[in-house]
């Protein structure tokens, strides 16, 4: 078997280098510029490095090629854009041809592949898309949702009251939270590490390793899918199978729990029951396996895609604020003056407060959650701007780069709300949620998600450095993480009450906004127990400090 493998490698690359010397396109239009590729292999020493983010990595080639540059692997192209208006002139003018999804071995092995951000551009892919239209599509139809946004930001606040040094793991409670309830109905754990948040925050740092292109062998030499599981070099295949089965639990333990509790007439209603209301059949009311399986899918992409880059932005908010105190202190004012202090900010509040908009275009700047954007492939070859981007082709935008290119910017890497204010008007960093038909279907959701979660906990909470035994600050660094989404990696921090006012406000919260129980007694675990087993000794041991 495994000389088998070997001699189908050694085909294909004997394939390619004829291909290479007799059939390759002699067009007289050239590929955009790169380094200087191997024989065969092309320039696999030019890919990023492992540890190193994907935008650090193509910056430099913005220098040494001009805006538009590339690199081939195995006659593949990549081709990495560096200029904004070059990128929407490419992704979204030529949108219908440039749609697509370059399908990786690995991310298919691992079932991600059937997430609607990484599927190709079918038939399939617009279904599933439609879907997700028809709830989030519009600011108009996520504001039906503002309420859960912001009982859940009440409770944000609360944990932060009582737990203030597990801020990060509230960060990603609340964010799940959230999206969970809307999603799918569910009350997460008040007490504890709630079982399906773990699984699915499981499965999103899995997918953002996965999804970078070319980091497994397999994806250079799929054949090597059929290496023999006990030879060396075969773990992808173990990894693979370990990451399917937990991206399919995933997906099927929340829905199988709506369905379960639409049978027992006792469900919430979410985009899961409407959906299967809307499209079951019978007396089960059950979708047809097609319609089921984009029902699973959309609202495991709508968990993963929302929570995941809520995190990160959030987490970037807290280190924002370490680093200008001035921007918080200016923040707080504008808060204290139009809402007052005797309650938090709501929607109903925003058209009042050009400042904290100000800010929440700012934090989507400054930190760039998605750095570089997934992929896009063209289905055709394109001559753009004098070159040749062949059938095939994958094109990535540096997302960070357009955010801080000091000639849109002035000191980009300043944090400051006022550039977007009179007389300055800065360009709107919105454009961040993706290009043409790829943008992002929850882009209204989270921006609505963040107003309400940042003004909230600015109106009580100072955000400062944290201190050493000697008083003196201990120092918050930005340090990016490769991946798909840029998660900020943990730094110290203090946060506190902003003075007694805000005490008595945090505390008439719990009041007002009491915890709900929760659902995970009733999942269904399968072969997961551990989650389930797990998330009772956390609340055990939550419930024995008696914090809430």
């Amino acid at each position: 078997m495994a000389s088998l493998v070997v001699g189908q490698v050694a085909i294909v690359l004997i394939g390619f280098l004829l291909y290479q010397v007799f059939f390759r396109n002699k067009s007289k239009f050239p590929l955009p510029p790169g380094p200087k590729p191997l024989p065969i292999v092309g320039n696999i020493r030019d890919l990023p490095p492992p540890g190193t983010p994907d935008f650090r990595h193509w910056l430099p080639f913005k220098e040494k090629y001009g805006p538009i540059s590339s690199v081939t692997l195995l006659g593949r192209t990549l081709v990495i854009i560096q200029d904004k208006e070059a990128a929407v002139e490419y992704l979204e003018k030529n949108s219908s041809k440039t749609s697509s999804r370059l399908q990786f071995e690995f991310v298919n092995m691992c079932g991600y592949g059937t997430m609607l951000a990484f599927m190709d551009y079918t038939d399939l892919f617009r279904q599933h898309r439609k879907f997700v239209h028809h709830q989030f599509g519009t600011t108009a139809l996520v504001s039906r949702f503002n309420g859960v946004q912001e009982i859940e930001s009440k409770r944000f606040l609360m944990r932060i009251f009582k737990e203030p040094e597990s801020l990060f793991q509230h960060i990603k409670t609340e964010a799940a939270a959230t999206i969970l309830k809307i999603v799918y109905g569910y009350n997460v754990e008040p007490f504890g590490a709630d079982p399906l948040v773990r699984i699915i925050n499981d499965v999103m740092e899995n997918a953002s390793r996965a999804m970078l292109p070319f980091k497994k062998p397999v994806e250079i030499f799929p054949t090597l899918k059929r290496l023999p599981d006990w030879m060396p070099g075969a773990g992808f295949k173990r990894l693979a199978r370990e990451w399917l089965a937990l991206t399919d639990a995933s997906a099927y333990i929340p829905y199988n729990h709506v369905k379960k509790q639409m049978e027992n007439g006792t469900y919430q209603s979410s985009y899961v029951s409407e959906l299967i209301q809307t499209h079951g059949k019978g007396k089960n009311m059950e979708p047809d396996e097609d319609t089921k399986e984009a029902i699973v899918r959309t609202a495991q992409m709508l968990f993963t895609g929302g929570a995941d880059t809520t995190v990160a932005a959030i987490m970037a908010f807290v280190l924002a604020m370490i680093h200008h105190p001035e921007v918080q202190e200016k923040a707080q004012e504008e808060l204290d003056r139009v809402v007052g202090t005797d309650r938090l900010p709501t929607y109903e509040d925003r058209p009042n407060l050009p400042y904290i908009n100000a800010f929440m275009k700012e934090m989507l700047r400054w930190f760039t959650v998605a750095p570089v954007n997934t992929a896009h492939k063209n289905d055709e070859e394109i001559i753009f701007r004098g070159y040749r981007i062949p059938k095939g082709s994958y094109t990535v935008a540096s997302n960070w780069w357009f955010l801080h290119d000091p000639k849109t910017y002035a000191n980009p890497m300043a944090f400051d709300p006022d550039r977007y204010l009179a007389p300055r008007n800065e360009p709107d960093p919105t454009g961040m949620f993706g290009y043409g038909r790829r943008i992002c279907p929850g882009r209204f959701f989270a921006q609505e998600n963040l107003f309400i979660t940042l003004s909230q906990t600015l109106a009580v909470f100072k955000i400062t450095h944290a201190v050493d035994e000697k008083g003196k600050p201990i120092e918050a660094v930005l340090k990016h993480t490769p991946g798909l989404i840029d998660h900020p990696q943990e730094f110290p921090y203090s946060i506190a009450p902003r003075n007694e006012k805000c005490v008595e406000l945090l505390k008439r919260l719990e009041v007002e906004s009491p915890w709900e129980e929760s659902n995970a007694e009733d999942l269904e675990w399968g072969s997961f127990t551990k989650y389930q087993e797990e998330h009772r000794r956390s609340v055990a041991e939550r419930r024995s400090k008696v914090l809430y």
